[in-house]
């Protein structure tokens, strides 16, 4: 268990569980010296943790978690010290959530199809109270239904199944990688305008979990470092070993910062814990590459 997490939800994140001082207690319990609550296209955790920094034993880091397409692809890109007050982060956030609901219809009306369901809207936003109609939220309504067992499609998000482990997150990852998948049709950031909005901001830009959709393409992460990375999040909770020492040593190869993170959710994803992210360095050497990378505010 590392003292450093440089990736962490709130439940400002549309798939996140706990409330900001939880996590700030939580890490506390758990001894952490540095965390960053990184949610999805959101910068409210930020300004909340502020109430409790004077107080808290951790070092908390702004940060936020932005959407962002590349080349017809998504890929997560972290945004580390940036001024959460932007109004830019803002009407991002604004943005993003329109585009999400805009899209629920077709996504539901998609699953139906492939999954053989008969999911209806109204009964899932009214299970969402509120937030977006998310992949996880619906495999979790899925699982609540004992009779999606007989559904070969859904049974291996049940437990025991093979896909069990972290059935809602896994879920939302295999509707994406289908061949019509359900999360297809959403605007998301573009990735360079991305990086130009964190930097803008005095920010570093992180490609989050690349094990997750780069998978060690070397030709995809020169193509990303050429937009202007500031780092890479080489040690993730999803990384086996072999992929941490990929991305390792690609960033130093090529002079981009090494993070760690978690990408703790709770319930999301509940294998996953504060801190477990198969990170060797110390909190101090990871915040070290900070100081000569870090940017002034545009």
């Amino acid at each position: 268990m590392g003292n450093i997490d440089l990736h962490v939800h709130s439940r400002y994140s549309d798939d996140g569980e706990f409330s900001v001082e939880t996590l700030v207690r939580m890490a506390e319990d758990k001894k952490m010296e540095v965390v960053a609550i990184a949610d999805h296209d959101s910068v409210k955790a930020c300004l909340e943790v502020r109430k409790f920094r004077d107080s808290s034993s951790v070092q908390w880091i702004d940060a936020i978690e932005i959407s962002t397409r590349h080349n017809g692809r998504d890929y997560h890109l972290l945004g580390y010290g940036i001024d959460p007050e932007d109004k830019r982060f803002w009407k991002l956030e604004e943005t993003v959530r329109f585009n999400e609901n805009a899209a629920t219809a077709m996504r539901i009306e998609r699953l139906n199809f492939y999954l053989s369901t008969n999911l209806i809207q109204s009964e899932l936003e009214m299970f969402a109270q509120g937030k977006v109609v998310t992949g996880e939220l619906i495999c979790e309504w899925l699982l609540k239904n004992p009779k999606n067992r007989e559904n070969p499609l859904i049974a291996p998000y049940f437990p025991g199944g093979k896909r069990s482990e972290n059935p809602l997150v896994s879920f939302y990852w295999d509707m994406l990688a289908q061949d019509c998948p359900a999360y297809v049709g959403v605007d998301t950031f573009n990735m360079s305008d991305a990086i130009k909005l964190i930097h803008e901001t005095g920010g570093l830009a992180v490609l989050a979990h690349p094990g997750n959709n780069v998978k060690e393409d070397r030709t995809i992460l020169n193509d990303i470092k050429k937009i202007g990375i500031d780092g890479i999040e080489a040690y993730s909770s999803y990384h086996s070993e072999i992929q941490n020492a990929y991305y390792v040593e690609y960033a130093k190869k090529n002079g981009l910062m090494i993070t760690c993170g978690s990408d703790f959710h709770g319930k999301t994803k509940p294998k996953i814990s504060i801190g477990a992210t198969h990170c060797p360095l110390t909190a101090s050497q990871i915040m070290s590459q900070w100081t000569e990378r870090k940017r002034p505010q545009e």
